[in-house]
């Protein structure tokens, strides 16, 4: 299970050069910062390992052309299907998952706890997202809202 959070990449649309940031805080919180919203932290509860990469076009994949770029947005599926080096060591990006390597064996359900905020890391508020069957549809819902959210708040 990937849970993710991204900026939508706008820099690349030649309106503005600023990029936003994610990177690894310490201990499963991803700090996150853009200069319109402020900040915030995503809190993975247990120990996931945090890959980054930056929310852009693989243009050797698409199009055969080499922009230079080293962590494309792909680059976390790419390290977890393949074992590739496309993951940005460093922690930082415009985009980052929790790998949660689980095992759910049938009919049972596992339960998974995130929390988004702008308060104070120690007093975080608890987002549930569960892998139960026939949930996937919710976690598309929070994954969509949590996007809407965050653009609408951007705008």
């Amino acid at each position: 299970m990937l849970p993710t959070v991204w900026f939508r990449n706008t820099w690349a649309w030649g309106n503005s050069d600023y990029k936003p940031r994610l990177e690894d805080d310490a201990h499963g919180v991803i700090d996150i910062f853009h200069k319109e919203i402020g900040q915030y932290w995503l809190k993975a509860e247990g120990e996931p390992e945090l890959l980054f990469c930056d929310n852009e076009t693989n243009t050797i994949r698409l199009y055969g052309h080499d922009d230079v770029k080293l962590y494309y947005k792909d680059g976390i599926n790419d390290h977890i299907v393949r074992g590739a080096q496309t993951v940005n060591p460093k922690k930082t990006g415009t985009k980052a998952a929790a790998n949660y390597d689980l095992t759910i064996p049938a009919k049972q359900s596992v339960t998974l706890r995130l929390r988004l905020t702008r308060m104070q890391k120690r007093t975080l508020p608890t987002l549930i997202i569960y892998s139960k069957p026939g949930r996937m549809r919710q976690i598309a819902f929070i994954t969509a809202f949590s996007t809407l959210l965050i653009t609408s708040i951007i705008k």
